[in-house]
C-alpha cells in the first residue's frame, strides 16, 4: 500500500481518539495510555502528511498537537494527584516531538511536569537518564551539577556497556562539536540497527511511517542548533524537508 492511500484512515482515526482529551469524565486511569496512542497517531500522520504531501507546516502542527495532548495528560494528574508509569519521563515522544516543531516552550513546559525521579515499572534506566538529559538541557534554569548527575547515574545504568545516546549528551554537555558530529552518526546507526532488529513487526501505518523519518532524532538535531552546534544539511532518517521553517503559525 502507498503512503498517500493511509492518508484519509490516520487523519479520522486521529480525529476520533482526540475527541476523549477534552472529556472531563474520561477516567484518569486510562488517560495516560489514551494519550500516548493519540501522539504516536499525530506523529504517523505529521510523517505521512510530510511525506506526501511536503506540507512542512501541517508536520509542525500535528507534532505539536502531540506535545500538547502529553501537557493535557500531565496537568490532568497534578489536579487530581494521580500517577501511574505512564508518566515515567521516557514514555514521551511527545516530548521530541516538540522540539523536532522547534516549539522549546512546549517542551520545557512537558519537563516541567515531569516527574524528576527515574519510574522502574514505567522505563529501562537508561531510555530515562536520555530523556531527562534533554528536560534538564531545555529548563533555562538547569546547572550544571544537574547535568553531571544525570550524565553520571547513565553511565552507571548502562553497567559499563556503551551507548550512542550517552556519548551524544556528553558532546552536548561539553558543547564538544567534534564530539557531537561523530555522537549524532553514532545515534542515528543505532536507531538504523533498531529499525533492523524490529523487521519483523506488522508493517501498520506507524511502522512504515517511522522508517521513513527518525523524528526523535530531529528532535535532537533541533536542540544541537538551538545550543550552538552545528549540524549538517542532511541525515539519514532526518531529511532537510523535515528540517525547513515553519512559515504558518500553530492554529491551536
Amino acid at each position: 500500500m502507498q503512503l498517500r492511500e493511509y492518508l484519509d484512515a490516520i487523519t479520522y482515526e486521529t480525529a476520533f481518539w482526540a475527541a476523549g482529551l477534552d472529556n472531563p469524565d474520561y477516567p484518569i486511569n486510562q488517560y495516560g495510555g489514551l494519550t500516548e496512542d493519540i501522539s504516536d497517531k499525530l506523529r504517523t500522520l505529521a510523517i505521512v502528511i510530510l511525506l506526501v504531501e511536503a506540507d512542512t507546516d501541517l508536520f509542525y502542527h500535528n507534532l505539536i498537537r502531540s506535545g500538547r495532548a502529553r501537557v493535557a495528560f500531565l496537568q490532568r494528574c497534578r489536579r487530581e494527584s494521580f500517577s501511574d508509569y505512564h508518566v515515567a519521563v521516557s514514555r514521551t515522544g511527545a516530548f521530541f516531538d516538540s522540539l523536532a516543531a522547534g516549539d522549546f516552550e512546549l517542551a520545557s513546559e512537558i519537563a516541567k511536569l515531569s516527574p524528576r525521579e527515574w519510574i522502574p515499572e514505567g522505563e529501562y534506566q537508561d531510555d530515562y537518564c536520555f530523556t531527562r538529559f534533554f528536560h534538564l538541557l531545555v529548563q533555562n534554569e538547569t546547572q550544571d551539577t544537574e547535568l553531571a548527575g544525570i550524565l553520571a547515574q547513565y553511565k552507571k545504568a548502562l553497567d559499563g556497556g556503551s551507548s550512542a545516546g550517552l556519548d551524544l549528551c556528553h558532546a552536548f554537555a561539553a558543547h564538544d562539536q567534534k564530539a557531537f558530529d561523530a555522537a549524532i552518526e553514532e545515534y542515528i546507526a543505532a536507531h538504523d540497527h533498531h529499525l533492523d532488529e524490529d523487521s519483523g513487526r506488522m508493517e501498520d501505518t506507524h511502522v512504515v511511517a517511522e522508517r521513513q523519518i527518525f523524528v526523535e532524532g530531529l528532535g535532537v538535531l533541533r536542540a544541537a542548533e538551538r545550543f550552538g552546534l552545528k549540524t549538517q544539511s542532511e541525515y539519514r532518517y532526518c531529511p532537510t524537508l523535515a528540517r525547513l521553517p515553519m512559515t504558518a503559525p500553530f492554529p491551536g
